[in-house]
């Protein structure tokens, strides 16, 4: 079943006023139920530009997006982005409420909605705590626990990892992965780490060119549930030096 499907989508910006720049073109690819996409490219390549359009931030100069049914209505959509934009003044729990609150959600059956996406990301014990007092880490599983809590069909993350260390990014791929795996959501992933999407994804779309098009969707058939370990396996540095070659001629 396809919860997305993009066809021949053509995305211009305004250029200083006298004319559109067309960022991305003739984009086609579908997202399936369960699936787990991931996107790279060098900066600047119209990634982000991408998940605006399927959010529907952007309208597309040509082209369409499909968004499929569950259950008689589209596919919900929800977001996680770089930065966690957490209102400082409300802690964990209300942070993670606040799409509940204002969607409408009876108050009442909140917190049992929200205390297992707390246990889900790992943040069981800093209900109460307030983002100044969280690490990045943490701020990012609260950020991506809001996006969970209304439940989405289909969750886009917009490199949510770029502002964290190297090793807390490691931790937070295998909760990424956990997540998935326990949710069974599709998610698109936008990233510039080459060994990220191979070790998240089920398949990797490779922007490159000026305007942006797809160059190649590598499928990455790494069996699932995946550890750490897989990063020093040969089928992973041969998939990794696969998706380089597809991009080290690329310039932004």
């Amino acid at each position: 079943m396809k919860y997305l499907k993009v066809e021949d989508l053509c995305v211009s910006y305004p250029n200083n006023g006298v004319a559109e720049k067309l960022v991305l073109k003739n984009i086609n690819f579908s997202l399936k139920n369960s699936e787990f996409i991931a996107v790279i490219g060098l900066s600047g390549v119209g990634k982000t530009t991408l998940l605006h359009s399927i959010m529907g931030l952007l309208k597309p100069q040509r082209g369409r997006l499909l968004v499929g049914k569950v259950k008689g209505n589209p596919a919900k959509i929800s977001v996680v982005f770089q930065d966690p934009l957490l209102l400082p003044w409300r802690n964990v729990v209300q942070n993670i409420s606040f799409g509940l609150e204002i969607s409408g959600y009876p108050k009442g059956k909140i917190p049992n909605k929200v205390q297992p996406l707390i246990d889900l990301v790992k943040l069981s014990g800093y209900e109460a705590y307030y983002p100044d007092a969280l690490s990045g880490g943490m701020k990012q599983r609260t950020n991506l626990a809001r996006a969970l809590a209304v439940d989405p069909d289909i969750l886009l993350l917009d490199e949510p990892f770029s502002h964290l260390d190297a090793l807390t990014r490691e931790h937070m791929q295998m909760e990424i992965l956990e997540i998935f795996g326990k949710t069974k959501k599709s998610f698109i992933f936008v990233t510039h780490l080459i060994d990220e999407a191979v070790f998240l994804a089920d398949k990797v779309i490779v922007l490159g060119g000026k305007p942006a098009r797809i160059k190649k969707i590598v499928e990455i058939h790494i069996k699932r549930p995946r550890n750490l370990s897989l990063k020093g396996a040969k089928a992973f540095t041969l998939l990794k030096k696969k998706l380089h070659n597809l991009l080290e001629n690329e310039t932004v």
